[in-house]
């Protein structure tokens, strides 16, 4: 089921509108070798078959990770896209480069965005930049890159500037100094974990029109049969691992109950608050994207909700969980 421009959303303050998903790149990097290019090509081009234009691509910038910029220029070209039917959006990590205040942080994350470009080809310039890999220690840093990387959209370099994290109270307390359009949660507001305060965040975010990119979804592939939760590997026999799986269980045992697949179930929740606008997703199947794209299109049972919600899975207090999806 391709998504149609229908379904794209406005994104934040940036003037774009985006579909509720975007695809990671990671597949086409140095570290993903063991993926034949041809089997690349396969998963790019299904990215624009799946989605009517334009298609938001999540990137990374920087040391091995330019070799998938390069080899993603390709593709596009092979594939005949035009710029206006591809988003991409460059993530910087943060770095003395892109630190440096006013004019040479400026400059540095210029250069940076202009190499990224050549790299791609330079018919494909990133229309987002993304600041990840900060914590609470370099704050006052991070402010300096972002106050930076806003003068560039001030400058018309960029459409919109965000943050990157998987701390929701980093982001918070960012919020409070800094100015941005949009912010990617890794693995922060998931069907597993949804605490209240959390919520409440998203809301505000959505009322001050900051959109939301729900990223790590999974948990690390765990709460779709894997063994991995998030940076690390999780052991049945460890104690304290062991209500991981315990609850891993039960959420299996109900989705197939009610006939949906939990890749499914975590989709949907992850786009369940106003102001998620979409979420970010990787795979290095081709099949898989259409997988992936009809479980952002399709709404599972209200069953199911109502199941987890009595197996004490799901908090009874979300907003927007008799119907998920429909935020």
């Amino acid at each position: 089921m391709t998504i149609p421009v229908s379904d794209h959303r406005p994104f934040g303050r940036t003037g774009l509108n985006a579909p509720p998903i975007f695809f990671r790149s990671e597949i086409l990097g140095d570290g993903a070798r063991v993926i034949p290019d041809q089997m690349k090509r396969v998963i790019c081009g299904e990215w624009f078959q799946q989605v009517t234009p334009p298609v938001f691509i999540d990137v990374a910038a920087g040391g091995t990770r330019d070799a998938g910029l390069i080899l993603l220029g390709r593709m596009l070209k092979r594939l005949d896209v035009a710029a206006d039917e591809v988003v991409i959006n460059l993530r910087l990590s943060l770095n003395a480069k892109n630190s440096l205040p006013n004019q040479a942080g400026i400059i540095s994350i210029r250069n940076e965005l202009v190499a990224a470009g050549e790299l791609l080809g330079e018919t494909y310039l990133p229309r987002l930049a993304t600041l990840e890999g900060f914590d609470d220690r370099s704050s006052p840093v991070c402010i300096s890159a972002l106050q930076a990387m806003n003068e560039l959209k001030a400058e018309g370099r960029i459409a919109g500037v965000g943050v990157r994290s998987s701390d929701r109270r980093i982001v918070e307390r960012l919020s409070d100094t800094a100015s941005f359009d949009f912010v990617t949660l890794v693995g922060g507001f998931t069907i597993m974990r949804h605490p209240p305060e959390l919520v409440k965040f998203l809301t505000s975010l959505a009322k001050s029109q900051i959109a939301v990119v729900s990223a790590g979804v999974f948990h690390g592939g765990f709460l779709v049969g894997g063994t991995r939760f998030d940076q690390g590997i999780a052991n049945p026999d460890d104690s304290l691992d062991r209500p991981l799986f315990a609850w891993r269980k039960a959420f299996t045992s109900l989705c197939h109950g009610h006939g949906v697949r939990p890749a499914h179930a975590c989709i949907q929740f992850a786009l369940s608050l106003p102001g998620v606008v979409a979420v970010s997703l990787s795979t290095s199947h081709p099949d898989r994207v259409a997988e992936n794209v009809d479980a952002v299109v399709k709404r599972v049972p209200d069953a199911l909700w109502a199941s987890m919600k009595e197996e004490r899975l799901l908090a009874e207090d979300h907003p927007n969980w008799s119907n998920p999806a429909a935020g």
